[in-house]
Formats: structure tokens, sequence, C-alpha cells
């Protein structure tokens, strides 16, 4: 059976066969499929499984480049442990948006390229970023821990005062 193009059915994250089958299906909802179940089989297809898009693919969506696009798809290439794909897809938006400050900061950690991870992570610790904040916050005194950095005691403090109950406190401390 066809996987049906609707918004909220899982696709599969860790499964190479069952992500070049759902490509298969998004592909096949795409040449038969309704105008409007082409259109979510192509963002799906693009966004969801970004691995099996051609360029034909990009060329059919105008929006492809649109920030929250590029951090949709950056957010499957991280589960997939792409760092050096989402480090370049999402760089020139580090300090312009929080969700992409934080994904390309946690793939720089992961490539071990510290400074730069620091550097989109404080970008994610600003007040502005609501929820990513915390997260950032965190990552980043991980991080300058891990660097030896010269201000790593300063974050760590300033984490754990600002958030003493949180139990990610316990996990900066140690």
């Amino acid at each position: 059976a066809l996987l049906a193009p609707a918004k909220d059915a899982p696709l599969p994250l860790d499964a190479p066969e069952q992500r070049r089958a759902a490509a298969a299906a998004l592909r096949a909802w795409i040449t038969k499929g309704t105008p409007a179940a082409q259109q979510i089989a192509r963002r799906r297809l693009l966004d969801e499984l970004p691995e099996h898009a051609t360029d034909a693919d990009r060329a059919g969506d105008a929006d492809i480049d649109a920030p929250a696009r590029r951090v949709a798809r950056a957010s499957v290439l991280e589960k997939l442990h792409q760092n050096e794909q989402v480090s370049a897809l999402l760089k020139d938006l580090v300090g312009k948006d929080c969700e992409a400050s934080l994904l390309v900061g946690k793939a720089e950690r992961k490539q071990r390229h510290y400074q730069a991870a620091r550097l989109a992570l404080a970008a994610a610790a600003q007040d502005r970023c609501g929820e990513v904040k915390k997260k950032a916050q965190y990552l980043e005194a991980r991080v300058a821990r891990v660097q030896g950095a010269a201000g790593a005691d300063k974050l760590l403090t300033a984490f754990a005062k600002t958030h003493g109950s949180d139990p990610l406190v316990d996990d900066v401390l140690l």
C-alpha cells in the first residue's frame, strides 16, 4: 500500500530500506495523486527524506530555502547524524534563527569544532530564544568545559543559578 502523505504519518528515521521505500511511495503520490496530495508528498520528500530528494524535486518548490523549511530538513539530518550537512544548510542562519543556531551548535559539537559550537550555542542562548535558550545554555556550558575554556566555570555557575532545580544542573556540574 502507498504511504499516505498525511502530515502526521511518521516516517522511519533509522532504517535506510524503509526510508527508501517511503521515498518511493511519496514519489508515487507526487506523480499520481491529486494536486493537494502531490504538494504534501513533495514537501514531505524534501523536508523529511532530504537524502532522497533530487535537484528536479527541489526545482519545483518555490519556498524550499525558507528558514523554517531549512530548519525542518536540518532536524531530520541531525537525527541521521549528518552533522556536516546540518552545518552547511544552516550556518548563515546562526544568530538570526534560534532553532537553527541550536542545531548548528549541536552539529559542530559532534564534529568537535568546539569554538564554532560555542558561537552558535551562544547565539541560541539569548533571551529571545524561549525554549531553545535553556538547551543552548546547557550545551554551551558543557562544550566550554570540554574545551577547557577560560569562561567555562562562569557559564556553569550561571546555568546552575538560573536553572537551580532543573535536573540538567547535575549534568553540567559533573
